[in-house]
């Protein structure tokens, strides 16, 4: 699972030397919307700057600099991504929602109607046609 989170993510790795000490990653469209997802700082980083270059690289990393959006959750860092990030609390947090995941047969949603992905339907588009 944590290998997947990674590969389907923008990931940012800070090195001292050849040790890694850092790590961030970011969920994005690269259009509109980008959610910082993971900052973790190695066990003696703290108060030694890996923090605010891992935020430094997140906000201005090119691919993700002009997007118009960046969300994030955090428990004790919330000056950091003020300071360095220039996030701000959001004005309106009861407009957000959050989805547990539920095991399927607790869902509820069942019925004849179908929604497919755009992976589906280009796997769909490049299947051979049966005879």
């Amino acid at each position: 699972m944590i290998r997947r989170s990674i590969e389907n993510s923008l990931a940012f790795g800070a090195y001292e030397g050849e040790a890694q000490v850092g790590f961030a990653r970011v969920l994005t469209d690269y259009a509109t919307f980008r959610v910082a997802v993971r900052r973790v700082c190695g066990s003696g980083a703290s108060r030694t700057g890996v923090g605010k270059l891992l935020v430094s690289s997140v906000v201005e990393h090119p691919a993700l600099r002009e997007l118009p959006f960046m969300v994030l959750a955090t428990r004790d860092a919330q000056g950091l991504y003020e300071a360095y990030g220039d996030f701000h609390v959001i004005e309106r947090p009861a407009s957000w929602m959050v989805r547990r995941a539920v095991p399927p047969s607790q869902d509820g949603l069942r019925s004849a109607r179908r929604v497919t992905t755009s992976g589906e339907r280009k796997e769909r588009a490049a299947a051979p046609l049966s005879p």
